[in-house]
């Protein structure tokens, strides 16, 4: 469905002369590609954000390397090739909506320490792939577990 998508964006902006969404989405697409093989089978929407998820960590960390480095150019291409990416992502959920989650898991598997965490982790990431970050969840999750030692 997403690979679609993208073949389909990336032809149009093929069309439209834009050489750096063009050179993404043909790293994206290939990254999709090498996921697949490596499963050895077609990936599906929790994988995929989990390629895509990959794909903008290591812009993000590029970014911050380019910046050590005062290489200002090569910061701009990793920030805009990020944006493109980060357009595949679906709405992401507020801290709001996490907290509510993370609560209504915790109860789920009645969770009583941090070191519960991993089982809560376990539950909550699935259901939230793409819509958020995973080390913001493990800190609301293990400043949730830490608050509920404290009681």
């Amino acid at each position: 469905m997403y690979q679609e998508l993208i073949r389909k964006d990336m032809k149009k902006a093929l069309k439209e002369g834009e050489k750096l969404k063009v050179s993404t989405l043909r790293l994206l697409i290939a990254s999709i590609i090498n996921e697949e093989k490596k499963l050895q089978e077609e990936i599906n929407e929790q994988q995929f954000f989990k390629v895509l998820n990959r794909e903008i960590r290591m812009r993000k960390e590029s970014i911050t390397e380019f910046k050590k480095g005062g290489r200002e150019e090569l910061v701009k291409k990793e920030m805009k090739e990020k944006e493109i990416l980060e357009s595949y992502l679906p709405k992401q959920l507020t801290p709001d909506e996490l907290k509510t989650m993370i609560n209504s898991i915790i109860d789920e598997v009645e969770a009583k320490n941090v070191r519960d965490l991993g089982k809560v982790m376990g539950k909550i990431m699935p259901q939230v792939t793409g819509r958020a970050d995973g080390k913001v969840i493990k800190d609301l999750v293990f400043k949730a577990l830490s608050n509920l030692e404290e009681d």
